[in-house]
């Protein structure tokens, strides 16, 4: 067994100017950087859609989950450790989302005002209702890409949907899973993808829309010194190619706030989405 590895991290975030959540304030992306857990994590919550803007309340108590997760699980595979907790988000914001089948339910049958039944925490929905009608509240859904370290010098990386995680080794990049996109499930099949310009970055894959762990793509590494990693959601793996990243982060290494911090300003313009990077560097 090598050495054990110090690893340091840095996030950004930037919410985007053009979207229908930014008009309301509201950042659908989360990061995590839970170093006694070892835990390094982007989301990319649904916001969005053709049936209007669904608010992301179900991703931050999945997160919490997640996290919990792991200190709830045992034994020397980081990797199933790992998978498990993202498992335990999906099922936290599967339960959300029939809680609100739930409440909805309850709210079409309620007539003139009555009080609707206490454990559906109904004065708290109907309040929100009010505060923010362009919302759909009955979506709990997320892309989410994790990092775990372990043993001191592995590192698992989960994924569900369309953020990413990048290897930096040196001057070579590698993208450690592929993500769960419409172009992806496309091009994996050896599909035409000449109609996928506009929803070519649909996500196939979502924590709280999962048919079982096993769609939870899992790998480990084993780390050297100097490794940098990329965790990121699609607003910055869209707009900059494995080749920028590289360029990128290459010359600010070994420092993770330099680049995060130079990752966000490649894609700092008008047009982009909500961007969000975590990078970790093993030392």
């Amino acid at each position: 067994m090598s050495p054990s590895l110090a690893f340091h991290a840095a996030a950004r975030t930037r919410m985007s100017t053009r979207s229908f959540a930014s008009a309301h304030g509201e950042n659908d992306d989360r990061w995590r950087i839970d170093e006694r857990r070892g835990l390094f994590l982007v989301a990319d919550a649904s916001g969005p859609t053709y049936g209007g803007y669904y608010a992301p309340f179900g991703v931050d108590p999945g997160l919490a989950a997640l996290a919990e997760a792991l200190d709830g699980e045992t034994g020397e595979d980081g990797e199933a450790r790992l998978r498990a907790a993202l498992w335990a988000a999906h099922s936290k914001m599967r339960s959300m989302e029939d809680r609100q089948a739930e409440l909805s339910k309850a709210m079409q049958q309620t007539r003139g005002g009555a009080r609707l039944d206490a454990s559906l925490d109904a004065s708290d929905a109907l309040r929100d209702r009010r505060r923010w009608p362009h919302r759909v509240f009955s979506h709990h859904a997320a892309s989410c890409t994790a990092l775990y370290t372990w043993r001191g010098d592995r590192v698992s990386v989960a994924q569900v949907g369309v953020c990413r995680a990048y290897l930096l080794r040196g001057h070579t990049i590698e993208r450690l899973l592929r993500d769960h996109t419409l172009r992806s499930q496309v091009e994996a099949q050896g599909g035409p993808t000449e109609l996928l310009e506009i929803h070519g970055g649909v996500s196939t894959r979502m924590l709280g829309y999962l048919q079982g762990p096993e769609q939870i793509d899992t790998r480990t590494v084993e780390v050297e010194p100097g490794d940098c990693f990329v965790v990121c959601t699609d607003g910055l793996w869209s707009f900059l190619d494995e080749e920028r990243i590289r360029d990128i982060v290459a010359p600010k290494t070994p420092s993770p706030d330099s680049v995060a911090e130079a990752l966000l300003q490649a894609v700092n313009g008008p047009d982009g989405d909500d961007a969000t990077v975590v990078v970790v560097v093993a030392r």
